[in-house]
């Protein structure tokens, strides 16, 4: 995905790396978002918004490396750090599916509160770099956390495109007056604003996460 936004974006990355991107609003909860009062569409991420896992990401990807390497060294004697990353990364989500429910609503209150604003004609879908073929699996860990969106969209980008692209190819928004996108990665919502200057952006962080923060720097 790095390699995808970097490739459109160069120097756009550089600065979002280096803190001199557009700054978009940051949340620590969804009830923070004004919502007008007009057809509006709530484009929601997954995976480090809406839920987070309880374990890190280098849990699963130490995990599913550490295998592969035995794997590689087993077979083929030396490996290519390129084959194993590649591996591990795949490996990475086969081992998220199997911890599904090791993981917690990231704001369950605002989240609600959010829902309640919405007029009868707005709606809410979720917008995910997961894979398509994650599709049942990211239904149950929704119901898991008591979110009954049995009947709301999904949209997959697959890992292959970044969020900006795929809205552009493959979503009509033409029928909403406004739209809101929440997303935890800023690359993402950059994406999404070069071609979308009027979807209103805003990058989500967990209110765990800004408290671990502040204890880091804390003396």
């Amino acid at each position: 995905m790095l390699f995808i936004l970097y490739k459109q974006y160069p120097y756009s990355l550089y600065k979002i790396k280096h803190g001199t991107m557009y700054n978009f609003p940051e949340i620590t909860s969804f009830s923070e978002i004004t919502v007008l009062p007009v057809k509006t569409l709530i484009l929601m991420d997954i995976d480090d918004t809406i839920l987070r896992y309880n374990k890190s990401f280098s849990h699963f990807y130490e995990k599913s490396r550490e295998i592969l390497e035995e794997i590689h060294k087993e077979n083929e004697g030396d490996i290519l750090v390129q084959e194993i990353a590649k591996d591990a990364h795949e490996l990475y989500d086969y081992y998220k599916l199997l911890e599904y429910k090791d993981i917690h609503h990231t704001d369950k209150e605002g989240f609600d509160e959010l829902l309640s604003k919405l007029t009868p004609e707005s709606g809410m879908c979720y917008l995910t770099a997961r894979t398509s073929s994650t599709e049942s699996i990211s239904r149950l860990q929704l119901e898991y956390l008591g979110i009954n969106d049995i009947q709301r969209d999904i949209y997959f980008t697959d890992n292959k495109m970044t969020k900006g692209q795929f809205i552009e190819q493959h979503m009509d928004l033409s029928e909403f007056t406004d739209i809101i996108c929440i997303d935890d990665n800023p690359m993402q919502l950059w994406s999404i604003y070069a071609r979308f200057p009027n979807i209103r952006c805003y990058k989500f962080v967990e209110k765990e996460e800004v408290i671990l923060m502040e204890e880091s720097l804390t003396f």
